[in-house]
């Protein structure tokens, strides 16, 4: 009899972990991890609000680079990934290997912008010229214009990170970046670094670029705006996205979803300094 008790109870303790285990079920909480860009403000708004009109739903959010976030979700560790980037080859490849789906929902459209010391007389470079930078084919200000020569301190993302890929493909032609570069952990730092040392170049995101005291440089003569984004004169664009396992997603994941694209979800993202998606987009 003992045993068929103990037999008859092992679905209930597998059923437990499930609950104590999965992301998705545990207290009504999504678990989203990926990248910088959207993490750091953009998303806990998104969530914040989401949670003033459902105070019952909690949210885990984790900046810890597009890579992170997207291996979370084949890994069952998060039930959405943020994204700053297409998916990979390998990560397509693990997804086949793993019988996952895995769904690329855009976001948002962001703008990409170059970064100088305040003191650092360079405002405008040209596209080549920003590879050469960053690629270490220059090495002093002087060849890109400057009024006094200086070595050049590039800055960039983690290899983790969906911008370090993303700025390769738009601004270097997939080149490696100069061996001189500083990889940052986050935006943030980039900006910090920046500020302080009257030699040194970085890339961020539009919005945190106001969150410090550095210049933003126009690319071949056109400044990053929101006309210059909406008509596609500013060259370094791309799409934020959301990612996850269709399978896997449940109603609650599906409803912070499309709040985000309601009315209320794009004013955030508008405020926010990012470009709505909108859904009648052809999607990448």
């Amino acid at each position: 009899m003992r045993t068929g008790r103990a037999r008859r109870r092992l679905p209930i303790v597998a059923i437990a972990l499930i609950l104590l285990f999965h992301p998705s079920i545990r207290a009504q909480t999504l678990v989203v991890k990926g990248s910088d860009t959207l993490g750091s403000e953009l998303v806990p708004r998104l969530a914040a609000e989401y949670q003033n009109l459902n105070p019952e739903i909690r949210f885990e959010i984790a900046s810890e680079g597009s890579s992170t976030g997207i291996i979370s979700v084949l890994e069952g560790g998060a039930d959405l990934a943020m994204a700053s980037r297409q998916l990979s080859l390998r990560e397509r490849e693990l997804a086949a290997e793993r019988e996952r789906t895995l769904r690329m929902f855009p976001i948002a459209l962001d703008a990409v912008v170059v970064i100088v010391h305040p003191d650092n007389p360079v405002s405008d470079l040209s596209l080549r010229q920003v590879e050469a930078l960053f690629c270490g084919d220059v090495t002093n200000w002087l060849a890109v214009g400057a009024n006094r020569a200086g070595p050049i301190y590039p800055y960039t993302r983690h290899t983790a990170s969906g911008t370090y890929t993303r700025f390769q493909e738009l601004a270097m032609r997939k080149r490696d970046y100069s061996p001189r570069s500083q990889k940052m952990a986050g935006n943030e730092q980039i900006v910090m670094e920046v500020e302080q040392n009257p030699f040194a170049i970085g890339y961020v995101p539009l919005q945190e670029a106001g969150a410090g005291a550095v210049r933003v440089c126009a690319i071949d003569g056109i400044a990053p705006s929101r006309t210059t984004m909406l008509d596609g004169r500013y060259q370094l664009l791309r799409r934020l996205y959301f990612v996850y396992d269709p399978d896997e997603a449940g109603g609650l994941l599906e409803r912070f979803l499309a709040f985000c694209r309601s009315p209320q979800g794009r004013r955030i993202i508008l405020s926010s300094r990012f470009i709505p998606y909108l859904a009648d987009e052809d999607s990448e």
